[in-house]
């Protein structure tokens, strides 16, 4: 049977490292681990092998549904009377605060809730939208525990108590999509399909095709409005009286893409992307994986951040590696 973390045995392109329990999708994610434990739940000493874990520990996540804490016997009670100390952290895929609510004990996966928010409808295009090609709501989840962890931490190095930490899917997608959620709120209007437009709603803040590629175009503010038309040897369109304002451009925001659109078929993404971005205009060819890579600003090691201590750099995310291709359990 296969057992361990089930991404060992799933995701990415490679069956042939999937079959080993070592996909590719496991191994991004598992990268830094160096010991890899599991345990059967359902029997007594499964509980006392995650116990014995617990009295160690200073953080613990878990992110089972509801259910199975209780279940084991670990309720939050039981956990803050036997580990004071303990920062318990709890991922959810929706609310657990009110526990007669059916969908607290709901599985869920990046895509369910990408669909369950509001998130998949906001994206792609009618009727159903289209998911979000990374897992985002994992992603964006797992750092906003990790935020509440550190938080936690600090408050117990100050308190000297445990603390419990509650993160949901559903919140997290919510807070992403905080201005769609204000702004329906105030005008009680459905955010609409944006596509591949912005949010601010400005007409030159989209995807252009050009002679070889397509470019992201962000033109968002009057000032920028007027450097693109220098950029563009286009000064005369600075005064044109339908682009003046903000308005002005919306009202002939067809007008407007047709302009613009008709120059940057000139000429290739990557010459407008270092042309535009010269003359302050933020512009972006759009790049497949491979090629993003391959960027003058990315990283060959991707970091979250960086922290300079002194004169020694110190990297808060390291670049993957192979995790141990052993599952240990305890014995």
């Amino acid at each position: 049977a296969l057992s361990g973390d089930p991404l060992r045995w799933r995701g990415g392109s490679s069956a042939a490292l999937a079959a080993q329990g070592l996909s590719t999708h496991y191994q991004a994610h598992a990268a830094g681990r160096t010991q890899v434990m599991y345990l059967d739940w359902t029997q007594p000493e499964g509980v006392e092998q995650l116990c014995s874990q617990l009295a160690q520990a200073d953080v613990f996540v878990c992110n089972l549904r509801a259910h199975v804490l209780p279940a084991m016997g670990l309720d939050d009670e039981t956990l803050a009377a036997h580990y004071p100390q303990l920062v318990s952290c709890f991922i959810s895929g929706y609310s657990a605060l009110h526990d007669a609510a059916p969908c607290a004990d709901w599985p869920a996966y990046d895509n369910t809730v990408q669909a369950a928010s509001g998130l998949m409808r906001l994206s792609g295009a009618a009727p159903a939208g289209a998911r979000v090609g990374a897992p985002v709501l994992d992603y964006a989840t797992g750092m906003a525990a990790l935020s509440g962890v550190l938080a936690a931490l600090l408050e117990r190095q100050r308190s000297g108590r445990g603390q419990v930490v509650r993160v949901n899917m559903l919140a997290v997608a919510h807070q992403l999509m905080s201005a769609q959620r204000t702004d329906m709120a105030l005008t009680n209007q459905e955010p609409a399909f944006k596509g591949n437009r912005a949010n601010s709603g400005e007409p030159l803040s989209r995807i252009f095709e050009t002679a070889e590629g397509y470019l992201a175009l962000a033109v968002n503010e009057a000032h920028q409005f007027d450097k693109l038309c220098h950029a563009l040897a286009r000064p005369q369109w600075v005064s044109d009286v339908r682009f003046t304002t903000r308005a002005a451009r919306q009202a002939h925001a067809a007008a407007l893409v047709e302009l613009v659109q008709e120059l940057l078929h000139t000429d290739r993404a990557l010459h407008w992307e270092q042309h535009l971005n010269s003359h302050g205009v933020a512009a972006a060819a759009v790049r497949s994986l491979r090629e993003s890579i391959q960027h003058p600003g990315a990283e060959v090691s991707p970091r979250l951040f960086r922290m300079q201590r002194g004169s020694v750099p110190a990297s808060l995310l390291h670049a993957p590696h192979s995790p141990p291709s052993h599952l240990a359990s305890f014995s």
